[in-house]
């Protein structure tokens, strides 16, 4: 948002002066404090640079209005219809809105008169060089500049001229509201990168409204390629001041944490420099509003979030700075796949666009990586750390998938045997305890070579307090083994009417259903758990 001196306050467009810092937020030396400190840390600074219109209140617009011979200078300063009339004038939506129209607050400036310019130019010098010494450290990187689609293309590209004359790594970022088409003209001489305001509505479009995501997604990113030159570099945003209208992002999503998961993975796996507004980080409802800094607690679900994507994006050329194709899945509609590819790193981004539960959900990576006879791959989630082995002969890896899961998977070969880990299966026997008789016990039965490979070979389950959950005569029994990460687990679970040793061919009651689970994330206590209730299936246990 601006920071300048508005007749607004919080919301800062409503520029009365440019040369100032606003009260709330310090003055000139706060903001060269805050650039150093940026640039310590390895950031740019670049500031919401609104010249196409100022407030009307602004010193050079109360000269001008009303019109009298003495304001002529003045009038020049700004755009008037022929009737006299002022407002935000040029064309949005191929409507003008002038003041009767209710834009009486924003009247355009002239940038097509070079005193304009030229003053707008100084400015923006002034503030890169605060000092004049011709040392940047403690100036702004950059400018965003508002409603560029206003002005003359010859003004924003003598604006360039200029200022990458007097600052060559200045980074010039525009806010094109229109379509895809229209937002590439601004690429040739003129910005380094537009907001993309077409992502934006293809995203809420599959998020908020369901639309099939191959189609509206793929369909985005297919129109990119074909209207911008090679190597241009987009700026894809959650959301911005004017999109959702009068509501925050958080709002418009239903104030739920699992549509902003959703959108967020595929913002930051979305090639550009990903635009994140104020506030959609905590879950802000103040459309417009001061920062909530109330909400930035340790127990806010959507600040977590936001930094756990952005901490694994930051590690991941790929996600920064790869190429994008379209992946693929089992589930096209709900689960949407981008492939990103830097160099050698492949990362797969999955991300559940639902609210539904999706089992044996298949992602691909491409195969000419794993086209080397006899090399294992796994695939390791960026967000969790945890992996598991890919099926070279379909080039895939399955999981399954909560409601708005997101999923950054990486393409690793295997260079040395797995670390084991610690596996515990308790299965919870609810009131078929008192029918354990005889020397009757649980048993699980599975086909990895810890549980014997099916009957009639079955691993007992304890409940003495050896198995793992450390309470003895309860309802969970369990077993605990140690395999490699990764592994895929399927087992099922019985009552043997012979006790612990053998098998008698006889059950007095199981859990016909065949479960399975990767070997996974860790519990609390550094174990993998798998969990399960006896009967679960709706089998009862039999009386012997």
């Amino acid at each position: 948002m601006p920071i300048f001196q508005s007749a607004d306050h919080l919301h800062g467009y409503h520029v009365t002066d440019y040369e100032r810092i606003d009260w709330d937020l310090g003055d000139d030396a706060d903001l060269a404090d805050l650039n150093r400190a940026a640039h310590a840390l390895g950031m740019r600074v670049i500031v919401d640079y609104v010249i196409n219109h100022s407030s009307r209140y602004h010193r050079w617009f109360l000269e001008a209005w009303p019109d009298k011979a003495a304001s002529k200078r003045y009038r020049d300063y700004y755009i008037w219809f022929p009737d006299g009339e002022y407002g935000y004038g040029r064309d949005i939506y191929y409507k003008k809105l002038s003041a009767k129209q209710g834009w009486a607050d924003i009247p355009d400036v002239n940038l097509s008169n070079p005193f304009m310019l030229g003053y707008f130019l100084d400015v923006a010098k002034g503030w890169m060089d605060p000092n004049g010494d011709g040392n940047f450290d403690d100036g702004i990187d950059g400018l965003r500049l508002d409603h560029v689609t206003g002005p003359d293309h010859s003004v924003w590209r003598l604006m360039r001229k200029q200022l990458k004359a007097f600052r060559p790594d200045v980074a010039l970022v525009a806010e094109a509201f229109t379509d895809t088409a229209n937002i590439a003209d601004y690429y040739h001489g003129e910005f380094d990168c537009s907001f993309t305001f077409p992502f934006y509505y293809a995203a809420m479009a599959v998020v908020r409204d369901h639309k099939n995501a191959k189609d509206t997604l793929g369909g985005l990113f297919g129109s990119l390629d074909q209207a911008f030159p090679t190597g241009s570099w987009h700026c894809p945003f959650s959301s911005n001041h004017d999109v959702p209208w009068h509501k925050t992002l958080y709002q418009d999503l239903g104030q739920k944490v699992g549509p902003m998961r959703s959108l967020a993975g595929l913002l930051l796996a979305t090639p550009g420099t990903p635009g994140l507004l104020y506030g959609d980080e905590v879950g802000m409802v103040n459309h417009r509003g001061a920062f909530p800094w109330t909400q930035t607690g340790k127990d806010n679900e959507l600040l977590q979030m936001w930094r756990a994507l952005l901490q694994a994006r930051a590690k991941s050329k790929a996600l920064r700075a790869g190429t994008l194709s379209i992946g693929s899945s089992n589930k096209p509609w709900d689960i949407f796949v981008m492939r990103r590819q830097a160099g050698q790193e492949q990362v797969v981004a999955a991300v559940n666009l639902m609210g539904g539960n999706f089992e044996r959900v298949r992602v691909g990576f491409a195969g000419a990586q794993l086209a080397q006879t006899g090399q294992a791959y796994r695939a390791v989630d960026l967000l969790s750390g945890v992996s598991r082995p890919v099926d070279e002969a379909k080039s895939a890896v399955v999981y399954d998938f909560g409601p708005n899961t997101v999923r950054w998977l990486r393409l690793e070969a295997v260079t040395s045997p797995e670390t084991p880990v610690t596996v515990r299966i308790e299965c919870n026997i609810q009131g078929s305890v008192g029918k354990l008789v005889g020397g009757a016990v649980p048993h699980v039965s599975g086909d990895h070579s810890a549980l014997a490979q099916w009957n009639p070979n079955k691993v007992a389950l304890r409940n003495d307090g050896q198995g793992g959950d450390g309470q003895a005569n309860d309802t969970i029994w369990t077993v605990q083994f140690s395999v490699s990460p990764g592994t895929l687990l399927a087992y099922k679970f019985t009552i043997d009417k012979t006790g612990v040793n053998g098998w008698s061919g006889q059950e007095w009651g199981g859990d016909k259903a065949n479960r399975q689970g990767y070997v996974g994330d860790l519990d609390s206590d550094g174990v993998v758990v798998f969990r399960s209730l006896f009967g679960a299936a709706g089998v009862e246990v039999i009386e012997p």
